[in-house]
């Protein structure tokens, strides 16, 4: 029942990065959580897996390319995050 897409408003949150997979029943609220926040004027980075599903990026050892993921939003996240 707690979803960011059900308040009044987003804008003034903080910039997101928004990470979506194509065989995830929770992707289609990410993307419009996505959109919502460009909407507002929030900086947003969304990045869509299509091929993607829940959970891939715990599952090195099965689903490659997990590893890459966490590395390049890692980067993202840290670049985003250094003080300026």
């Amino acid at each position: 029942r707690a979803s960011p897409l059900r308040a009044a408003a987003l804008a003034g949150a903080a910039p997101a990065f928004v990470l979506t997979c194509g065989h995830d029943p929770l992707g289609p609220e990410g993307r419009a959580y996505a959109e919502r926040l460009i909407r507002e004027d929030v900086p947003v980075t969304a990045v869509h897996l299509e091929d993607g599903t829940h959970g891939f990026l715990t599952m090195n050892r099965v689903i490659p390319g997990g590893a890459a993921v966490l590395d390049f939003a890692g980067a993202f996240l840290a670049d985003r995050c250094r003080p300026r």
